[in-house]
């Protein structure tokens, strides 16, 4: 899992103008929809925690890269911080 990772990743973002986050997981497919809100809104407390001030995170575009095992897929989610 990229995880672990998210507080680094948004720690990088420039504390003015921000940046884009390029984040791949492992999601069961069911839970998709429900993966990118909170992925989302941990990011933007991520963001919060590292820059202060008020972060707006959006997730451009995911793309189902392959799938990984029945019913998970590997995706990459593109987010605008």
């Amino acid at each position: 899992s990229s995880r672990p990772f998210w507080a680094t990743g948004a720690s990088a973002l420039r504390p003015t103008s921000g940046g884009w986050l390029h984040v791949h997981e492992n999601v069961a497919r069911k839970d998709l929809e429900g993966w990118k809100a909170m992925l989302v809104e941990e990011v933007t407390a991520h963001c919060h925690a590292a820059h202060g001030g008020a972060w707006v995170v959006k997730c451009e575009h995911l793309e189902r890269v392959k799938s990984y095992s029945p019913h998970v897929d590997h995706v990459v989610a593109d987010l605008l911080c």
